[in-house]
């Protein structure tokens, strides 16, 4: 059985990590993203909705009713403009589909999200430092990925926090939304974006995963610990950072619901080192393949399973070795994944 995730590098101590960004064509990447996001508006203004950057796309719903996303999609694709700035922007991106564009253009759901991300060009380990560079794709070209039809080689990147309370329990979410809604998530997670610098592209972790703590939880100016772990499966490598606090869960969720975009996941709870062996091995998906519809059954997200077989490798090393042989191969370890 080939395994559904590969656990490439857990860290003891957090790792040093040192990326370059690269694109294809950054200047009309750039400059056809913000022809999307004024398309978009412009739609939006016609159907009465406010702009992107005052009501995100998932949000839609919510503030307009049920089927507003659906509307602005029909909208949006139905411009002649919306054709040719989809063409730009996914053969700018790295990454070659499995056939042609054209053929993929309704395999693009909702077109609102609208991102320049991280994709993987090369990654190496050495000791305790990761390197290596990252291309740049659209967002479309994730959805892409994620839905099967880009050629293998292509490795979107994302970000994971693995946020511990006061008494180590780490924080998980039941996700909510258009996206893998009912499933068991650590938080937060999200897709690497390609920051603008000074006119050059930049994936820069540590803005990514800060951004991300904003979105998700609340929290303003986060203690990171470090990048403690590197995993990768079908759609994506994941990149996991150690995120301590000095706080109890009940606190999160007040900041949470106070602060933090509520709309990705319906409630928030915790596990501890000590019950991680029995909630994994009971919760995760187990199914052979990244479906896109939850397991009700076992409705840990693969990732988020990922994210607390990191945390327990570093914190109780034999409940590590046991919750991975209870996962029948669909998780895997290669040598030398865990430095001292």
């Amino acid at each position: 059985m080939k395994p559904l995730v590969t656990i490439q590098r857990i860290f003891n101590r957090p790792a040093g990590c040192s990326f370059s960004t690269s694109c294809r064509n950054y200047a009309e990447l750039r400059a056809a993203t913000d022809g999307l996001r004024q398309l978009e508006n412009e739609r939006r203004a016609s159907l009465g909705y406010e702009p992107v950057e005052k009501v995100p796309g998932i949000s839609l719903d919510a503030k307009y009713g049920k089927g507003s996303r659906k509307s602005l999609h029909a909208d949006m694709t139905s411009d002649p403009r919306w054709m040719d700035i989809y063409m730009t922007v996914v053969r700018a991106s790295d990454g070659e589909p499995v056939e042609s564009y054209e053929r993929l253009a309704g395999d693009i759901y909702l077109p609102d999200w609208n991102e320049l991300t991280a994709v993987v060009r090369e990654v190496n380990f050495d000791g305790n430092a990761v390197t290596g560079e990252f291309g740049t794709a659209h967002s479309y070209v994730s959805q892409l990925k994620r839905n099967g039809k880009m050629q293998d080689g292509l490795e979107p990147v994302s970000v994971y926090g693995a946020v511990m309370t006061l008494s180590a329990q780490t924080v998980m979410g039941q996700r909510s939304g258009m996206s893998y809604a009912g499933g068991h998530m650590t938080i937060p997670a999200g897709s690497l974006k390609v920051y603008d610098n000074l006119g050059r592209p930049s994936a820069n972790m540590w803005w990514g995963i800060i951004d991300e703590l904003g979105e998700e939880l609340g929290f303003d100016a986060p203690r990171i610990e470090g990048l403690v772990g590197v995993f990768k499966d079908p759609t994506l490598r994941g990149f996991v950072f150690s995120v301590p606090t000095l706080i109890t869960e009940s606190e999160i969720i007040k900041i949470w619901k106070k602060s933090a975009d509520m709309k990705e996941h319906e409630r928030m709870f915790s596990v501890g080192v000590s019950e991680m062996p029995g909630y994994i091995s009971q919760n995760a998906d187990m199914r052979e393949e990244i479906a896109p519809r939850v397991d009700p059954v076992r409705p840990l997200l693969p990732s988020g399973a990922a994210v607390l077989l990191t945390q327990l490798r570093r914190y109780s090393p034999k409940s590590f070795d046991g919750v991975i042989q209870s996962l029948d191969g669909l998780f895997a370890t290669k040598e030398g994944y865990y430095v001292e």
